[in-house]
């Protein structure tokens, strides 16, 4: 607690801990006298440390009978030294009342002295709170605290006048919370007493001014000028003429306005100042505007100017009436009521502890974006969130910690959501979000995980390190609800469901949307482990020229190897991992295996024929793809023209100048570019001429019903005789029975990939096929 080493304050007097001799030898007085009466002590006492800082402690000590010692316990209680230091010199005065007649008083403090009172008057019970309420108002008062006390209103508000010690009448604004017993009934009153009087003699003052403003109105004593065509004053009143320094007057005899008013050389100009007499002139009608004007104290003042015109017998203006209305009180008035109005909007609609939106605010906010919902056809989802064990802390560690664990809680809630999205404080430790147009319920587990993960980090408060763990509900708009209570009842209800299972975990409302959100992520998990521990393998499907039934290449198709499961379809797991940026290195481990591969394969089965491998969107956007593909080839000692790459039309046409320039690169290397699909996107042939491929492949969709489609014959011959127009290779894909293969070879494609010849294999069928290097299959012309 002194930072002292054991050895250091061995045999050392005591003094050595004290802040001087004056108090050392002060507590050693005290102390004397209750050991001297064998009673115990307790004192508060301060003392310095090592260092030289200085620290409060409580000592406490209690003679030991059967010896002539005494047993001293010191507790730091710096920090609770410091609260009480800083309530007291706060405006806002504490008191805690019991719930008895007259309010008796069990604690208040110490700044109740700037109304002339001590605590000790209150605490001994020699003053009661009642009686320095005023008589006038204290039974409104009363009746408005019974009601509230009956009623469970147990935070509430009142303004009203007290009597302080010197007879002064002030006014205070009590914010009041009534805590109860187990019972419900009411014990104490907790109360902040805020000394308002400086704002009810401002009310008091705006209102008088407003009275001076009606009657300068009424009355004659607004600057009243006549002014001329040429800004002269050709008549002017009292108080416009008090106006008048002669320094700023090119002619005191002919004075002009601008002069005057402005003690400027040229006349009004701009939006901020317009000229009056202008506006007039062009209008020909009364004009009001807004200006500053100097006083004779040199003070700027606000007006309101009224420009009236003055015509002539043919109705031409020749000079304006303008009288000058002093609003600067008004104006300072409105600003004050706009701060004041704004403050009050704020405290209306947001937690004073943390910033969010509070309940009101929320309940405004998921209304309205029920409303555009339904209007634009989209999603909601409302998380009910709650802090696990959140009251251990605040028991344990004091609320003053608790309310820091809120707010770093409020900031990792905002940081995990987008902008638009609406991060409330219910009360407590309960929040809610409301995360708006949802387009794809399968993006919720993703953000549910970073809030649970967010939240888990430890929390450094005063050197504690905390951690704590959320449950969160979810429910959707419109599934489980269409109006704000059912929506926030249902996440609610969720959100218990998530206690139930054990905590910092989440429920949907629907039991359905729950399993699905848990399977998505128990698949991804898996697939990262699976891409840890190389599970992936490659099936190849032969490419086969159907007049001489050679091997002209193959296809790598990745297969998931599932040590419990089997094989796993790349149906179910590439849509995962094209969502959740997995693709990007699943792609790599696909080119690593299967470029490795097709080198072996051409070291001991050499034939004229590529591997074709799919690339997917996500790695062509990637800015080092020809550097990560180079690379990898010259690992695998592959060359570039064994190589195939399959891309879709989808990529091509997102951003084709950029798809050009990368196409263009990969096949500068010698690696081929096919388009994958094709006839299925939405190529344009203006680009699809410019673009540096090599093969088209017609999508097995077109091949499957060929024989009884003609709309799929004509797509598919209109897709060949694109590419012979365009020298470009075809190949078709889904070729299944001998009579879509006939059909193929009669328009002029003979590349052919499908179950009729193989389907995709493991490495070592694939090895058998290349030795033979021919598929015969017996096809009936």
């Amino acid at each position: 607690m002194w930072d002292y080493a054991y050895d250091e304050l061995i045999n050392q007097s005591a003094e050595y801990l004290h802040v001087s001799s004056e108090s050392y030898l002060n507590f050693g007085e005290i102390a004397f006298q209750k050991v001297l009466k064998k009673v115990p002590l307790s004192v508060d006492y301060q003392f310095k440390r090592k260092d030289g800082s200085l620290f409060w402690a409580n000592i406490s000590g209690d003679p030991i009978h059967s010896h002539d010692e005494v047993l001293w316990m010191i507790t730091n209680i710096s920090r609770r030294v410091k609260t009480a230091n800083l309530i007291d010199q706060s405006q806002t005065i504490l008191f805690y009342w019991r719930a008895e007649e007259n309010w008796p008083v069990e604690y208040v403090s110490k700044n109740i002295s700037s109304f002339g009172y001590t605590t000790d008057e209150f605490l001994s019970g020699e003053t009661k709170y009642s009686e320095i309420i005023h008589p006038d108002d204290l039974q409104s008062i009363a009746q408005e605290v019974e009601f509230n006390t009956e009623n469970h209103i147990d935070q509430f508000s009142q303004n009203y006048r007290v009597l302080c010690s010197n007879g002064e009448i002030r006014w205070i604004d009590d914010r009041t919370v009534i805590e109860r017993n187990s019972l419900g009934e009411a014990v104490y009153y907790l109360g902040t007493i805020t000394d308002i009087t400086a704002e009810k003699t401002a009310e008091k003052n705006i209102k008088k001014q407003h009275l001076f403003l009606q009657n300068i109105i009424d009355g004659v004593t607004d600057k009243v000028m006549v002014i001329n065509n040429d800004y002269s004053i050709a008549l002017m009143n009292q108080s416009a003429r008090s106006l008048i320094d002669n320094k700023f007057i090119a002619d005191i005899n002919q004075p002009k306005c601008y002069e005057i008013s402005h003690r400027s050389s040229m006349p009004c100009n701009g939006a901020d100042h317009p000229c009056p007499l202008a506006l007039v002139q062009n209008s020909g009608k009364t004009e009001k505007v807004i200006h500053q004007h100097f006083t004779n104290n040199d003070s700027i003042q606000i007006v309101e100017l009224i420009a009236t015109p003055l015509k002539d017998d043919n109705d031409k203006t020749y000079a304006i009436i303008e009288s000058a209305h002093d609003i600067t009180g008004l104006i300072e008035v409105q600003n004050k009521l706009q701060d004041r109005a704004r403050e009050l909007n704020y405290k209306a609609h947001y937690d004073a502890l943390t910033g969010l939106s509070n309940r009101t605010l929320l309940m405004d906010r998921l209304s309205q974006a029920i409303k555009r919902a339904h209007r634009q056809q989209h999603r909601i989802a409302v998380f009910f969130i709650d802090l696990d064990h959140f009251k251990e802390i605040n028991d344990s560690l004091g609320h003053s910690v608790g309310d820091l664990v809120l707010k770093e809680a409020s900031l990792r809630l905002q940081a995990s959501v987008r902008d638009m999205d609406t991060v409330s404080r219910l009360g407590g430790d309960e929040f809610t979000i409301i995360l708006d147009k949802i387009t794809d319920t399968d993006v919720l587990p993703d953000i549910t995980t970073k809030i649970i993960h967010k939240i888990s980090q430890p929390i450094l408060i005063d050197m504690h390190k905390l951690y704590i763990t959320t449950s969160i509900g979810i429910s959707l708009y419109p599934d489980d609800g269409d109006n704000v209570e059912v929506l926030l009842r249902n996440a609610d209800a969720a959100m218990y469901k998530a206690k139930n299972e054990g905590r910092n975990t989440y429920q949907y409302y629907t039991e359905e949307l729950t399993q699905k959100a848990f399977e998505h992520i128990s698949l991804e998990s898996n697939l990262r482990h699976a891409l840890q521990h190389n599970e992936l393998v490659i099936y190849y499907q032969p490419q086969v020229n159907t007049q001489s039934q050679q091997i002209i290449g193959m296809e790598a198709l990745v297969r998931w190897d599932h040590p419990e499961a089997g094989i796993i379809s790349p149906a179910q797991f590439i849509p995962l991992a094209e969502k959740t940026g997995l693709i990007i290195p699943l792609g790599e481990q696909v080119l690593r295996i299967a470029t490795r591969q097709m080198a072996q394969w051409m070291q001991h089965h050499p034939i004229d024929c590529r591997m074709a491998i799919n690339l997917s969107v996500k790695q062509l956007q990637q800015k080092d793809i020809v550097d990560i593909i180079t690379n990898i080839l010259s690992e695998n000692k592959c060359k570039p023209q064994w190589i195939e790459l399959e891309i879709t039309e989808g990529y091509i046409m997102t951003d084709p100048d950029k798809a050009i320039h990368t196409l263009e690169k990969l096949q500068k290397i010698g690696i081929t570019i096919a388009i994958d699909d094709f006839g299925t996107g939405y190529s344009s042939l203006s680009y699809l001429k410019r673009l540096p491929i090599n093969k088209l492949k017609i999508d097995q969709s077109f091949i499957r019903d060929l024989n009884h489609d003609e709309d799929d014959k004509a797509i598919v011959i209109s897709i060949i005789a694109l590419a012979k127009s365009m020298k470009l290779n075809v190949i078709a894909e889904g070729v299944e029975i001998p009579e879509q293969s006939h059909f193929l070879q009669k328009e002029g494609c003979t590349a052919i990939q499908g179950y009729l010849y193989s389907r995709p294999v493991p490495e070592q069928e694939m090895t058998l096929l290349l030795a033979s290097k021919t598929i015969d299959i017996s096809i009936k012309s």
